[in-house]
């Protein structure tokens, strides 16, 4: 396996720049983009309440919002019994007090954007080298496009989409572990070549 080379966490320090770690020949199998222009903003219904809040969830976004563990639209995911996820577009600066709004009275919304890291992984690699990581089955039969799991990587508690187009994931964790994250990352996919964008 190809030593893995990392630089000093500062901020978000290891997936600053544009680089390369581990396999330097051929194309990187796995790219990862850290993606600072997600937000994620919270709902859990109150006990009984689950379907009103579909319903209006669903008549205010023009969605069909899941109940179970998807993502549908531009970022709505089903994250549990009567709890919600809206990242992305949805989750924009101010959003969260229209649907505190919409929602007042049968659920909660609470905006989590400032403690969550986000990446997106791709490449012809990436399942092998998530395969490493996550306890679960990432074959498309198994974890299809729009599927999110709510697992580990190594230790770290994580949310796991598969996107559409591919060889595609969204993976996210508490802000706290970002460099654990990284590492783990950096070496799993090191024999592949990882090209961080």
């Amino acid at each position: 396996m190809a030593e893995v080379k990392l630089v000093p966490h500062s901020a978000l320090g290891p997936l600053g720049a544009s680089r390369r770690i581990g396999r330097l020949s051929d194309s990187a199998g796995v790219t990862l983009r850290e993606r600072d222009d997600i937000g994620f903003l919270s709902i859990a219904a109150e006990r009984g309440e689950a379907s009103a809040v579909l319903a209006r969830l669903g008549d205010a976004l023009g969605l069909g919002i899941p109940d179970n563990f998807r993502r549908v639209g531009d970022g709505v995911s089903a994250i549990g019994p009567g709890r919600w996820l809206l990242d992305g577009l949805l989750a924009a600066a101010g959003q969260e007090y229209a649907l505190r709004d919409l929602l007042a009275g049968i659920a909660g919304v609470v905006d989590e954007s400032d403690g969550w890291v986000v990446l997106d992984l791709s490449g012809a690699r990436v399942g092998d080298a998530l395969a490493k990581l996550v306890p679960i089955d990432l074959h498309p039969k198994s974890f299809r496009e729009g599927d999110l799991a709510l697992t580990i990587a190594e230790h770290i508690n994580v949310r796991l989409w598969r996107l559409s187009g591919g060889n595609a994931y969204r993976l996210a964790a508490p802000r706290s572990y970002a460099e654990s994250l990284f590492r783990s990352l950096a070496s799993a996919a090191s024999e592949y070549g990882l090209e961080i964008a």
